[in-house]
């Protein structure tokens, strides 16, 4: 167990797990140009966000090894196309410190790593067939070769006025090129080989799009804190906006005028979710890139109510995308009186224009399903078969854990509700949830309140997280295992399983 203070550090090790009764070799077929046989090439598994990996995995696991410590990991750590290197991207309170590591898979030893501003959290590492790496930082893409060693660095220009723009990590498409988007709302394509942006296209402008009022400043966010926990906040992310900024996104923060990872489907075509056409809305909006021409092309916008915080998710076909929605200062002063939706966009129907709204550019969502703890925080996870899952979680919210009338885990089809469940022993996602063909597998946890409060929460005097493997068929715990420090990113699946 550990303190609440810690808690909010969010210090967790790039741990390795072994199985008890080893299942088969996890080796997923991936789409070019992601290494095939590689389960966890980039971030949510995918350039579709879906948090998909094709494999059978274990009932259980036990703690191999763990590494990095001292150190906080908000996304999921990577795979080489070997399975035999894990690459991470981290915090470091060193200013002059690695935020960059490769990591032995089997051991946990540090190969090497490389020295990054703290703005590389926005960004996990994608890996393509030639195990080249490609990441983001501000005002750049980046791509190392497996050594560490500099392949190519691309200046992303702002826009005009603006600042240094964030890129948001990145993902490939389907004819290699990668993607990226950053916060000023602004998609660039980029090629693989060389770096060299290939079309950039700027959807703030192309729709007129604002920031929801409903968004939440970070730095008001924290603002509200106790000073020791901004302390650690700082320590952790680092001073100042970009500091603030970082932090509020990873305690739920969303509604800047771009949230989360771009998403690339099948059919070259691109979304993403923030801004929107007034401001109580935000929007996810649909490009397509044209791989002959090189061209990136303006789609549909679909309204949402609110900002979100979650990446959008497109089905392994490319017809069905999810996003969450509802996010304000409200959802995190109050979650549970804010209504918010599981919204599932039919990508069939309004490019045919076959959905509710008659204007052709116009999208509306083919179905919403209501959260009842509040929005959803990280991108919600799609099956092979198109199963939606979500979890019902607060940060802060331990003490809704002990309300045996809540539930904590849902599953839908596109058609309607599938099941929902209640986790045991009080207690509560805490995760980025990975689906594979017979298992959810993420972290959950469940703290002893103590007399202290936050911002009308009773805080938790001490925390204790575990690794729980859920049954995808019926939302049934299958087992739990301990994990050390306070485990939020993607359990991710090795090639041993």
């Amino acid at each position: 167990m550990m303190r609440f203070r810690t808690v909010l550090l969010l210090i967790i090790a790039v741990a390795g797990c072994t199985t008890m009764s080893p299942p088969e070799r996890c080796t997923p077929n991936q789409p070019f140009p992601y290494p095939d046989g590689d389960p966890y090439p980039g971030t949510h598994a995918g350039p579709g966000n879906a948090d998909w990996v094709d494999c059978e995995t274990a009932p259980r696991y036990i703690q191999r090894w763990r590494t990095l410590e001292g150190l906080a990991l908000f996304h999921p750590a990577t795979l080489a196309p070997d399975g035999r290197t894990l690459y991470a991207t981290t915090t470091n309170p060193d200013p002059d410190g690695c935020r960059l590591y490769a990591v032995a898979a089997r051991t946990g030893r540090v190969r090497w790593c490389r020295v990054y501003p703290p703005g590389i959290l926005d960004s996990a590492v994608e890996v393509d067939l030639d195990g080249h790496l490609y990441f983001t930082i501000p005002g750049a893409v980046v791509s190392l070769d497996a050594r560490g060693r500099d392949r190519w660095r691309t200046a992303l220009p702002a826009r005009s006025g603006a600042t240094t723009p964030v890129p948001l990590g990145l993902h490939f498409g389907p004819g290699g090129e990668a993607f990226t988007v950053t916060d000023q709302g602004v998609v660039f394509a980029i090629d693989r080989t060389s770096g060299k942006i290939l079309d950039t296209l700027d959807i703030a402008a192309t729709w007129d799009l604002e920031v929801p009022e409903t968004a939440l400043d970070p730095a008001a966010l924290l603002a509200i804190f106790p000073s020791e926990i901004r302390e650690d906040l700082e320590l952790t992310f680092g001073a100042g906006d970009d500091g603030a900024r970082q932090a509020g996104t990873t305690l739920g923060a969303g509604g800047a005028f771009v949230s989360n990872t771009i998403t690339v489907s099948s059919r070259n075509d691109l979304f993403i979710v923030g801004g929107g056409p007034d401001e109580d809305h935000g929007a996810v909006v649909k490009l397509s890139f044209d791989p002959k021409a090189q061209k990136l092309q303006p789609g549909w916008l679909a309204p949402i109510t609110g900002a979100s915080s979650s990446s959008p998710a497109i089905s392994i076909d490319g017809r069905f995308l999810i996003v969450g929605d509802g996010v304000s200062l409200a959802s995190v002063l109050e979650p549970a009186a804010v209504t918010a939706h599981v919204v599932v966009i039919d990508v069939d129907a309004c490019d045919a224009n076959h959905d509710a709204l008659a204007a052709a550019n116009d999208c509306a969502p083919a179905q919403t399903w209501p959260l009842e703890r509040g929005p959803a925080t990280a991108s919600l996870p799609l099956a092979s078969d198109n199963t939606i899952y979500a979890w019902e979680a607060h940060f802060f919210d331990f003490e809704t854990a002990l309300d045996p009338g809540l539930i904590d885990l849902r599953a839908w089809t596109p058609d309607g509700p599938l099941w929902q469940a209640r986790l045991p022993n009080d207690l509560t996602w805490s995760s980025v949830m990975t689906v594979t063909r017979n298992h959810l597998i993420g972290t959950a946890s469940r703290g002893v309140l103590g007399n202290e409060t936050l911002l009308g929460f009773a805080l938790p005097e001490t925390v204790e997280s575990v690794l729980v493997v859920i049954d995808r068929a019926t939302g049934s715990l299958v087992s739990s295992a301990p994990v050390i420090d306070g485990a939020v990113s993607t359990v991710v699946v090795g090639r041993d399983g």
